[in-house]
């Protein structure tokens, strides 16, 4: 029953993952407000890559929570001891994408505002975790 209850809390975080990420991304690139908009960084950051990263962060966390459930027995220790591990995996992309080459982008808009490209990256690093912590407790035990 506790696989059933992971898999649906994944899937559903991972749903609500994607849909703040496009939703963060039109508001970026002025397609929510068309007299709003910052950079279109679409080429580097496309709905399609979004969509793959946010697939394989909750994979990653459905398959490691897995792992660690059977061999520590208390429940609440596994949940601390994934989250954990993904909290540092997340702080750790966040230095990853700080020491990345700035992409060379073909549009001129996104060239002009290639310094604000990191701090557009760095919010969506977060999502399909904080996604999961959101809808975790709706699956929790009664």
């Amino acid at each position: 029953m506790h696989l059933i209850k992971s898999l649906i809390s994944v899937c559903l975080s991972t749903i609500l993952s994607i849909l703040i990420s496009e939703l963060y991304t039109s508001f970026y690139y002025g397609k929510l407000l068309e007299d709003f908009s910052i950079a279109d960084f679409s080429e580097a950051v496309g709905f399609w890559t979004l969509l793959m990263y946010n697939l394989i962060c909750s994979a990653a966390y459905i398959i490691t929570n897995l792992l660690f459930q059977y061999p520590i027995k208390n429940q609440r220790f596994a949940d601390f001891v994934t989250n954990l591990i993904f909290f540092l995996l997340s702080v750790t992309m966040v230095f990853g994408v700080l020491k990345m080459d700035d992409p060379n982008f073909k549009n001129e808009d996104a060239k002009l505002f290639v310094d604000y490209f990191k701090g557009f990256v760095m919010p969506l690093i977060f999502f399909p975790f904080l996604s999961y912590l959101t809808i975790k407790p709706l699956f929790g035990k009664n």
